[in-house]
């Protein structure tokens, strides 16, 4: 198998900067839960008690609320001791579990990977990786007392590592997570494990894909 990597960027379908919307209603205006960056640990584990509702412009609403396999990357409020690059995965049944549209806030940007390009729960796992393993931190800068994530620096810079497969032109690519996110990660370690048995079971990243979808 030959290793090769992609430019995050080429991977990404669409990403936008999250909203926080005003704490009283005004003209064209819905209600809206807005996830913030002190959520991410409680929305990782399924917790939303936390999640605060605001009232964001209809149009605005719509282009940026979130969709299942979206995953959020926080761009500024970190710390010295917790840079800014921390990131969580939007599920489908997390979302079911909202009964109003979900974005996340201000501080944060979503992006929704390119499904034919890649598996977006691997392309979390590898931004996770990064984080955990300190490679993301290089994009983290601090000037004015608020800390911000360079994103646009960094997906236009930054590449995916791949092992290439004897796969149909039309799958997705197959990205490996890297080991050290697995032995620091139980969640990433039991996903693994899981798509390893379905893909060497089906030894096709299509069928392999389905079956997942199935799982979960």
């Amino acid at each position: 198998m030959k290793n090769s990597s992609v430019v995050l960027k080429s991977l990404i379908a669409e990403s936008k900067d999250g909203e926080w919307g005003k704490e009283e209603p005004f003209e064209c205006s819905i209600f809206m839960n807005v996830i913030r960056g002190t959520d991410f640990e409680s929305v990782e584990i399924g917790d939303i008690d936390t999640i605060l509702t605001r009232y964001i412009k209809e149009d605005i609403a719509c282009r940026k609320a979130l969709k299942a396999n979206d995953i959020i990357i926080e761009t500024a409020g970190g710390s010295k001791n917790k840079p800014t690059g921390r990131t969580i995965f939007i599920k489908d049944k997390l979302l079911k579990r909202f009964s109003l549209p979900v974005t996340c806030a201000s501080f944060s940007r979503f992006i929704r990977i390119d499904s034919q390009m890649a598996y977006p729960r691997y392309i979390y796992y590898y931004l996770k990786y990064l984080y955990i393993a300190g490679h993301i931190f290089k994009y983290h800068t601090q000037h004015t007392g608020v800390s911000r994530f360079q994103w646009t620096v960094f997906s236009e810079n930054k590449n995916c590592s791949y092992q290439e497969q004897k796969f149909n032109r039309k799958s997705p690519l197959f990205f490996q997570p890297m080991m050290t996110l697995l032995r620091t990660t139980t969640g990433g370690l039991r996903f693994w494990r899981k798509w390893h048995r379905l893909f060497t079971r089906n030894g096709s990243s299509i069928s392999a894909s389905r079956d997942m979808r199935k799982s979960k």
